[in-house]
């Protein structure tokens, strides 16, 4: 923190380290990008030098004779074991009482990580990067649709599978990524990187019919048989546009047994514009069916374009504006108000 705040940075506003979660491990994800963040506030806090090299060597620390190693492990039988990360942040206290009874001025330098660590550092939390990002997307509070779980996966299964990685490094202004191969990188950090490809493949990526039906209504997907889903998918293709026309009949059936006479009506009143151009050619295909409701006598086009209408009426581009509602409405009463306003005519007349 005090080369923060020398550096004019508030302590409201410093940077802490952050330490992994036992279990989670969106903890590491977060502990790596808090280390290379506090990089060289880290190095001078334990060295006193930006480069992590102290200019004073660590004090010696005598060995344990075996000897006397047994029988401290014998008097220790017994006894309640401590916890496992416990034991770990003391493994170094008789380097730090070392240093401190040889006065050193940075008792804590044999912690700072040397240059190849740090590297190893940055590399895994930019192979973390993606997957903890579509963790957190899948798991918000709301949640994703089907469509949007499938295209996250899928491009988290291309960056895995790439043999490209981007490594940043720096931070602040100094932040920068750059791509590396990734043969690269270590055996461990590859190793993760296929695991989670083969593991988002299994769980992620297999399509059924409720995933291809919803990439097949999304208004803002490519979904034609030569798009970027679908390319050399032929069979893929052909199971979602069988399922969407399936779906679309079985919704159609349903619907217009009900609604059909109320289309017609719009249609008739010269209303349904205000829906947009697709609700006005549905209505004239109704009108020119000669009153024949039943759906498996109307055209695929028109079924599509009222089907779409009714399945996306969430989505902005297809609802009035106030000023279209307000000339439908005007334009729905236009006898009403003429019959209003001879009566106030008269009523005016009558008063003179």
């Amino acid at each position: 923190m005090q080369s923060q705040v020398s550096r004019g940075v508030k302590k409201a506003k410093c940077k802490r380290v952050f330490r992994m979660h036992h279990i989670r491990w969106g903890g590491l994800y977060r502990m790596l990008r808090q280390n290379r963040m506090l990089e060289s506030d880290i190095k001078i806090a334990l060295t006193g030098m930006a480069s992590g090299q102290c200019h004073e060597r660590a004090a010696f620390v005598p060995t344990v004779p075996a000897a006397s190693a047994q029988e401290t492990s014998e008097e220790s039988d017994g006894e309640e074991e401590e916890d496992s990360d416990d034991a770990k942040e003391d493994s170094d206290v008789d380097q730090i009482e070392a240093n401190v009874a040889a006065g050193k001025e940075y008792p804590l330098q044999h912690r700072c990580l040397p240059a190849f660590a740090w590297k190893k550092n940055n590399e895994l939390e930019s192979v973390l990067t993606t997957p903890y990002e579509v963790s957190q997307a899948l798991q918000g509070h709301c949640g994703v649709g089907l469509d949007k779980e499938y295209i996250l996966a899928l491009s988290l299964h291309k960056e895995l599978t790439s043999d490209l990685v981007a490594v940043v490094t720096g931070s602040g202004e100094d932040e920068s990524w750059e791509d590396i191969h990734a043969k690269s990188l270590d055996a461990d950090i590859l190793q993760f990187r296929e695991v989670v490809a083969a593991e988002v493949e299994k769980r992620l990526l297999q399509l059924n019919n409720d995933t291809l039906l919803a990439l097949k209504m999304h208004p803002g997907l490519d979904t034609k048989r030569d798009g970027v889903l679908f390319k050399d998918k032929s069979a893929t293709f052909e199971l979602m546009e069988a399922e969407y026309n399936r779906k679309l009949r079985h919704r159609g059936e349903h619907l217009f047994a009900k609604e059909a006479q109320n289309l017609v009506e719009g249609a008739s009143a010269g209303t349904q514009h205000v829906a947009g151009e697709s609700a006005v050619v549905g209505g004239d295909a109704v009108l020119a069916s000669g009153g024949d409701f039943h759906a498996g006598a109307l055209s695929a086009e028109m079924l599509e374009a009222y089907m779409f209408i009714r399945h996306n009426w969430q989505y902005g581009f297809l609802r009035p504006s106030t000023e279209e509602i307000a000339k439908a409405y005007q334009l729905a009463h236009k006898d009403e108000s003429d019959d209003e306003s001879g009566i106030d005519s008269e009523e005016d007349d009558e008063c003179a």
